[in-house]
């Protein structure tokens, strides 16, 4: 894999998207055939109350995960965010079939690293790699296994195909003096990684209807709310996002 330099068509570099996470929409809303989904109107109204049979607490949650202007926001940045997402899988993607001796490997895991960790990044960008994270965590995953029906890996009893590659990760990180510090804090940024896999549901781009709270958002009921959420969009919105790049 030749890795380029990081661009992002046709607005700049793909750590530099231009799109501001929690600024109003500037444009009018997308027409759609027919009316916008209720669910999305509720949720932007902060006084609503939940739909029937609909738990409360969840719907909170979902209220405050999703943007007021989730469908506006959308439709003016999805295109944009379709380009930088192809960028970001044009640098970063690796073949089930590379070796996992392949440097491309630790290449694109400093790729990311530098997406996700950059002051330069913008939130939305961020979101997308750690997307490609896991999918390239899940990629390198499939290497080892090969390798090691080939013969090509011996690992102790216990030792998952996981753990080799967090091996292949740790290798990636410069600069760090306690090894063991470090490899908690990748752990952390896998589980933020499927975090953000889980928010993201049909596609990537899906990633954009979400507010500035899903950065924060810990809560161990995250894989309910986004279901819920995923479940009830508008269906033209889920499947414009499927349609401009696929699903996760």
């Amino acid at each position: 894999m030749a890795h380029r330099k990081g661009r992002c068509h046709p607005k700049g570099p793909v750590d530099r998207m231009d799109i501001d996470s929690e600024e109003q929409s500037t444009q009018p809303p997308p027409q759609q055939p027919g009316q916008v989904d209720k669910v999305i109107r509720r949720w932007s109204d902060a006084g609503c109350s939940p739909l029937p049979g609909v738990d409360n607490r969840l719907h909170s949650l979902a209220a405050t995960l999703v943007r007021r202007d989730a469908m506006s926001f959308y439709a003016e940045n999805s295109q944009h965010a379709r380009a930088c997402w192809e960028s970001l899988l044009e640098q970063t993607t690796i073949s089930a079939s590379t070796s996992c001796f392949d440097p491309a490997i630790v290449s694109s895991f400093r790729m990311l690293d530098h997406v996700i960790t950059s002051k330069g990044s913008t939130p939305f960008v961020s979101r997308l790699a750690y997307v490609q994270l896991m999918r390239h965590f899940d990629t390198v995953e499939e290497t080892i296994d090969s390798s090691r029906r080939h013969g090509l890996i011996h690992r102790a009893a216990g030792y998952r195909n996981a753990s080799i590659a967090l091996d292949i990760y740790m290798t990636a990180q410069e600069g760090y003096t306690d090894p063991a510090s470090r490899r908690r804090q990748l752990l952390e940024r896998k589980r933020a990684g499927r975090r953000w896999k889980q928010l993201a549901g049909p596609s990537p781009l899906f990633l954009l209807v979400y507010s500035d709270a899903a950065e924060r958002i810990v809560d161990k009921g995250l894989q309910e709310a986004a279901l819920y959420i995923q479940e009830h969009a508008p269906a033209s919105l889920v499947g414009s996002c499927v349609n401009l790049v696929g699903g996760v």
